[in-house]
């Protein structure tokens, strides 16, 4: 996770001058400011300070080893691998060539014709332990010698911004970037270095590949790791025997720790004034110990440092030759200390191998300090952290580790000393300890910014800041949390599905902790009892939300349909397919995007993973079946399946139980491939009509496939003979599963149901109803004891799988549920939408816990009564409901429509509501006692809008024939049928004065029409896509239109000209009034439904975001009340105070 605040490189209107002739003006953009995550030269100045200095002598006989010079002078040899164990001196031998190349590059000549870029992967940091860091890093250095080259970083950024370098696209987006920068022509010769890849702990297979693809001419690498087999999988293809492994260099390594040893020496005897006798003895004593490796010198002479004369070679000979040795004895003295210094020390180190980057000493201080005792001062922790052996080293008031190979250590072979109860413990222990120390520190608005819509991009840290001892808990307690064991505790419960509900929204815009995050949050959480007065005051009427946290844990966004979804074996990644194409692969832990796969120009309609995890299988539209590394996100394998009998349109893909065949379901036939080939095993056909499910018994030996044809089929995979018919559904077969154990079919269809077949005897033994629309998925539980469906009606089903009997019923899904999977322990259920969601459920949730009142599907129209008192929503189950603003409460529902209601309206005296519907008529109903009072008929298709005069005896309705009706509201009968829209009228509304009426349409035009002539006045042309709302300003002198293009425009009413154009805005309803001014004021949406914003003149603020389940499908504004209807049915009411009015 990012910092809460970011740093910048440069501000106001800096310019970075480069030599004599290139400079980088980085003022209003900040682009460079965003790319940069570490400058390089920094952190080398950092690595060289941390270890002592560079010594010449310790890496100058590779200048003449005949790997370097063969990779320096030979144009075909573009990579040096430099590899060795531990300690043997790595980083410093590549400082050391970078100060050798340095000098011909325009690092420190700017006249030269190459550049040089390097990068320091550190894994205990996490700013530079990935590989979009490393590229970030590379490409930033590059821009640094070259200003010309940011123009091919500001060509993707400037569209974006920072989140180019940040969102799930980031790795493509910079390896773009960093192969057109490769490819500049003005760069005659490139020098890539890289230190310890190992260290890069997120993405090394992507960079691996990268550093394999860009070896040129051009392009000359030289990286350094471990001696690690998945990496010289990657690289020993592409040296060319330019691999260089230390160990195999045992002369020149020994020569080099000489050299180093001796210097250390002369340094301590100089320090200590040592006698020529005790500096001989110390001398052959390190270099008959020191095995060849620098780490272990370094580390010995750290511990003999402040040893006497007397004592030094003493001191010296307890130390054992070997890292592990030297570890294992730190260790010991650790533990020899008095009770509470060893407890302490442990806690330390404890803490410093679990954290997420390096601490500084304040922070350290906030993490392991006990909750009772006030943080001691810096000069005690350090002290603290002495006693902690040679570990760990101090710089600059930031803590190190001397090694990785010490992190290393303490992880693994010291765990039970440091981590006696798990490492996990260890997470848990820095999650409280962070809650404990924010309570102490944070206060409502710490940095006085005022505004809680703020965005996180625009605050700025003061100095000195408040927040400098909590920085690292602020940002990384989630993180803790994630890795931590659950525990018995209910707070540990209540703050794990706190920030899995809010952890993205607090990134972006941390003040909505107050607003949103504790709004919406049960109201029995402990949370928001220990913080309820920490909520907004400014709202008095707050939603009304869940007694306990309800069965949806988390739902993931795709800007398209989801069509297919799949869970990891693990059930740590889930993947979901679209109907653009795209595939997105989240972490399970996180909610997070954590690779977007592209390559398929079609819908993706199935995916599954592979038995292992590795592999995940995509099917489309697109008539290809794609095999994806799910680690590097790249394609291994496309099938074309070519014309599979129709369409060859995939429809359906499976891997086999033993992960070497897949089964695809093309046209009307099953297709049976050899994963690895794509070799064709069987063709099966024989099908009616279009296959839409596949699936492999348990065994690997049976398919089975569903069809529109209305049957199911069992096949012989090795031979491909058809083995049963399972016949009895009345419509298309959309899903087919086998149960863990192979004995049992469940299939979906469109006839509602779902059959529960035995696959040895092929009968149905039980029909499962209760869905009110095609189910299209089907999932057993690991353990077959559930099974669970999505449907076409929106919801999501748990059934017993042996009784039949629903347990669960889950709303929320605004559209078709086209997909469903299980984790592997039956209590998380994921589902994909038409909605454009993947929501996670809790399967384990009782179903009585969690009922809210509402409609029974989708708010669809809503319209406050003009006192405020009522407020009229309508919706896809065909009522209209009439609510008490003050309580939230159902006052009636009005049932009468025999289609879905599109639009409500109250009179003007508030008595009346009139509701327009598909089933082409209009009812008006007493609002008082929710009856009927007249039906209007005369529309040939559905009515699409309804207005009162403010008389309250005409009433108006648009229609999709094109056309509006004005009705006598007291006879029914139509007095006028204005015609002149081309397409459906969306919104009407009448003049304050009765002599006028405004319409929007699908035509994209506004028009004002003359009631009494029913004629056109004014066209207003200028919206780019359908109007869907229009009103008149109080004075009737103004018009306000909102449209499906984003945008709200003020008309003049009497010139037909546009006054002003409101950008970004929600377009279901205006939701804004007209101050007597006549400029925006009141409560609003934003474009995409996801905030509640305030408009105060001409300035729109964000206020409130709402999570992505209630996010309005209608909304509706009367002065300080807003209302939002949502695509599951429910109905909220905010109420706020005039602090934004």
């Amino acid at each position: 996770m990012s910092n809460t605040v970011h740093a910048l490189t440069a501000s106001g209107s800096a310019n970075v001058h480069i030599g004599d002739r290139n400079y980088y003006r980085h003022g209003d953009d900040h682009c460079l400011s965003d790319l940069r995550t570490t400058d390089p030269r920094d952190d080398k100045r950092r690595i060289e300070d941390t270890k002592g200095g560079l010594l010449k002598d310790s890496y100058r006989w590779i200048l003449n080893h005949e790997d370097f010079r063969h990779w320096r002078d030979d144009q075909h040899s573009n990579l040096l691998w430099i590899k060795g164990h531990p300690g043997k001196g790595k980083t410093m031998l590549f400082c050391g060539l970078i100060n050798e190349l340095g000098p011909t590059t325009r690092l420190e000549d700017q006249e030269a014709k190459t550049v040089l870029s390097y990068f320091f992967c550190q894994s205990a940091n996490s700013r530079i332990n990935s590989a979009t860091a490393v590229l970030r890093g590379l490409i930033y250095l590059l821009v640094m010698q070259q200003a010309s080259l940011a123009s091919h970083v500001q060509k993707r950024y400037r569209n974006v911004g920072k989140q180019l370098f940040e969102d799930e696209n980031a790795w493509m987006a910079l390896s773009d970037i960093f192969n057109d920068v490769l490819s500049d022509s003005s760069l005659e010769r490139i020098y890539i270095m890289i230190d310890a890849l190992d260290e890069c702990v997120v993405g090394l297979p992507h960079l691996l590949n990268l550093i394999v693809r860009s070896t040129s001419s051009r392009v000359k690498w030289i990286v350094t790791s471990r001696n690690w087999p998945g990496i010289a999988e990657r690289l020993d293809h592409a040296t060319r025997g330019a691999s260089l492994r230390l160990e195999l260099n045992q002369a020149s390594i020994s020569a080099a720790v000489d050299s180093y040893i001796q210097n250390r020496v002369e340094e301590l005897a100089a320090l200590r004034k040592y006698s020529d006798r005790t500096k001989e003895a110390v001398r052959d004593y390190l270099s008959s110990n020191a095995n060849d490796t620098f780490l272990w010198v370094a580390l010995a002479c750290q511990n003999i440092e402040e040893c006497s004369r007397r004592t030094v070679l003493s001191a010296l000979k307890a130390l054992p030759p070997g890292l592990d040795s030297l570890y294992e004895k730190m260790v010991d003295r650790i533990r020899r200390l008095n009770e509470a210094d060893a407890e302490l020390c442990y806690g330390i180190l404890a803490v410093v191998t679990v954290v997420y980057r390096p601490l500084t000493l304040v922070e350290l201080a906030s993490l392991v300090q006990p909750p009772e005792e006030e943080p001691g001062d810096e000069e005690l922790l350090e002290e603290d952290i002495e006693r902690c052996g040679s570990f760990l080293t101090v710089r600059d008031g930031i803590i190190y580790f001397v090694h990785q190979s010490a992190r290393d250590y303490l992880r693994d072979k010291a765990a039970p000393a440091v981590f006696p109860s798990r490492l996990a413990v260890a997470h848990r222990g820095v999650f409280r300890q962070s809650l404990v120390a924010m309570r102490k520190c944070l206060r409502r608005d710490t940095y006085n910014l005022g505004h809680p819509g703020i965005l996180i991009d625009d605050i700025q840290a003061p100095f000195p800041d408040p927040l400098a001892p909590v920085r690292y808990s602020c940002v990384y307690w989630v993180d803790h949390i994630c890795e931590a064991e659950p525990g018995d505790d209910l707070f540990d419960e209540d703050a794990r599905q706190f920030i899995l509900r809010n952890g993205p929204l607090l990134k972006d815009a941390p003040l909505q902790t107050y607003v949103t995050a504790l709004l919406f949050t049960p109201t029995s959480s402990m949370i928001r009892e220990w913080f309820k007065k920490e909520e907004p005051r400014w709202v008095t009427v707050k939603p009304e939300v869940y007694k306990v946290w309800v069965p949806l844990v988390a739902t993931l966004e795709h800007i398209d349909p989801i069509w297919a979804i799949s869970l990891s074996p693990d059930t740590k990644l889930l993947a979901s397919g679209s109907y653009d194409g795209t595939i997105k692969i989240w972490n399970m832990g996180t909610y997070e995007v954590q690779k977007m796969l592209r390559g398929h120009n079609g819908v993706v309609r199935s995916i599954a993973f592979s038995p292992d995890g590795k592999l995940l299988i995509s099917g489309s539209y697109d008539r290809t079946v794609k095999i994806w590394d799910v680690t590097t996100g790249d394609f291994k394998q496309t099938f074309d399946e070519g014309d599979g009998g129709d369409d060859g349109m995939v429809r359906s893909v499976t891997f086999s139980p033993d992960g070497k065949l897949v089964a695809s379901g093309t046209g009307h036939s099953i297709r049976v491939q050899d994963a690895t080939t794509g070799k064709l095993g069987q063709l099966i056909g024989n099908h009616d009509d279009r296959v839409r499910s596949v699936a492999f018994s348990p065994d690997g030996q049976l398919a089975a496939s569903g069809s529109l044809d209305e049957s199911v089929k069992i096949w012989d995979v090795a031979t491909g003979t058809l083995k049963q018919i399972l016949r009895g559904h009345e419509g298309g077969v959309g899903s087919v599963v086998f149960s863990t154990d192979g004995s049992l079919i469940a299939s979906g269809s469109e006839d509602q149901t779902i059959k529960i077949w035995d696959v040895s005897s092929g009968k149905a033994m039980r029909t499962l109803r209760g869905h009110t629309d095609s189910v299209w998925s089907t999932v057993f539980s690991a353990d077959s004891k559930l099974l669970a469906s999505g449907s076409d009606d929106m919801t999501v089903k748990i059934w017993d799988a042996t009784t039949g009997e629903v347990k669960q019923t889950f709303k929320g899904h605004g559209l078709s549920v086209r997909s469903v999977a299980f984790s592997i322990d039956g209590r998380l259920l994921a589902s994909g939408s038409d909605d454009r969601t993947v929501r996670i459920w809790d399967a384990t949730i009782n179903k009585d816990q969690w009922k809210l009142g509402g409609h029974g599907k989708q708010v669809t129209s809503m319209a406050f009564s003009p006192d405020r008192k009522l407020m009229a929503s309508g919706s896809y189950d065909q009522t209209v409901k009439i609510w008490d603003t003050a309580t939230g409460e159902v006052k009636h529902t009005c049932k009468g429509h025999a289609e879905f209601i599109t639009s409500v309206a109250f009179s003007a005296d508030n008595m009346l509501v009139a509701s327009g519907s598909y089933d082409k008529a209009v009812i008006i109903w007493n609002a008082g006692t929710g009856k009927r009072l007249a039906m209007l008929t005369g529309h040939r298709v559905a009515v699409e809008s309804v207005a009162f005069s403010r008389d309250n005896k005409l009433v108006a309705s648009g229609s999709v024939d094109d056309t509006i009706k004005i009705w006598d509201a007291v006879t029914g009968h139509v007095r006028k049928t204005l015609k002149g829209h081309s397409r459906s009228i969306r919104s009407v509304a009448f003049s304050n004065n009765g002599r006028l009426l405004v319409s929007g349409s699908n035509d994209k035009t506004v028009r004002i029409w003359d009631i009494t002539a029913g004629t056109t006045l004014q066209t207003l042309i200028g919206h780019g896509h359908r109007v869907r709302s229009v009103t008149f300003s109080n004075d009737d002198k103004l018009i306000l239109s909102g449209s499906d293009d984003g945008t709200i425009r003020v008309w003049d009413n009497g010139t037909g000209k546009v006054i002003k154009t409101l950008e970004g805005h929600y377009c279901r309803a205006p939701l804004v009034s007209l101050s007597p001014e006549n400029t925006p004021i009141g409560y609003g949406m934003n474009f995409d439904g996801s905030w509640i914003t305030f408009w105060d003149g001409w300035e729109r603020r964000n206020l409130l975001n709402l999570p992505p389940e209630f996010r309005p499908s209608a909304s509706a504004a009367s002065g300080s009340t807003l209302a939002i209807g949502c695509p599951s049915g429910r109905v909220l009411f905010f109420t706020f105070t005039s602090q934004y009015l």
